[in-house]
Formats: C-alpha cells, structure tokens, sequence
C-alpha cells in the first residue's frame, strides 16, 4: 500500500474578510505525485484597509499513514 497524508485541513488567515468558503470543502487523500489546488472564496463583505487586503498565512496539517 502507498504512502498517503490523510486527514488535510487548511486553515486561513484573511485580511478584510470573515467569510472564507474553502472549495473543495473537505480534502481527498494524498498520495506520492499528486497534486491539489484548493481555493479561499471571498463569500462576506470586503472591508478595505489601508493596506493591502490578501492572505497573510496559512496553516496546511494532515497525517502521514504507511
């Protein structure tokens, strides 16, 4: 059996926004060679600060199964 990191969250750090809609929701097993694109979604009201409004962190952890 293949190697995989099960169990994927991403968390965001978002300026200007509260409402973060992750897409895909929930994330598939990963396996040696695979690839993932995950979006944040701007869902809330964009508030503009003075500086520039993006991502500032995010947080990626899963488990590593044999």
């Amino acid at each position: 059996m293949q190697t995989s990191v099960t169990d994927l969250q991403l968390e965001w750090r978002f300026s200007g926004s509260e409402k973060l809609v992750q897409v895909p929701s929930e994330m598939p097993p990963l396996f040696s060679g695979d690839r993932l694109i995950v979006y944040a979604i701007n869902a809330g009201q964009q508030v503009r600060t003075k500086a520039s409004a993006g991502v500032f962190e995010y947080f990626f952890k899963g488990i590593l199964r044999n």
